[in-house]
């Protein structure tokens, strides 16, 4: 089973590029979104949008979430869009998920600060 992350709920180009990836996959999978969303199955916490100083309490609160969650234990790999989706990456090495990371964004200097630091510890 795949589990696709992705941290806007609002449908765009991830979202299309995952349907791309996965439609010849007979496996099954399903999405989760940080927020509510007609495409998710899941949902996860969305601090951001009320404040974005909340972001770090949102990835501890969604790193929670994802492991005490039962579907994520039946799940074997983990697609995780956008580099500032940090919980899932956080979560998968945690429950030793496979794990891809696809980049979607351009890279500025805090993704790039963001990467080195994750990449420095996994």
């Amino acid at each position: 089973m795949i589990a696709n992350f992705f941290l806007d709920n609002r449908i765009g180009g991830p979202h299309i590029y995952s349907k791309t990836l996965l439609k010849d996959i007979n496996d099954d999978y399903f999405n989760v979104t940080c927020g509510k969303s007609k495409f998710s199955k899941i949902h996860l916490s969305n601090l951001k949008r009320k404040n974005k100083y909340l972001f770090l309490i949102e990835i501890f609160i969604n790193v929670i979430e994802i492991i005490r969650n039962r579907n994520f234990k039946k799940t074997s790999t983990f697609f995780v869009f956008s580099i500032y989706n940090i919980a899932p990456i956080l979560s998968g090495v945690i429950l030793r998920k496979k794990l891809y990371w696809f980049l979607i964004e351009d890279i500025n200097l805090l993704s790039k600060n963001v990467f080195r630091i994750l990449n420095f510890f996994f």
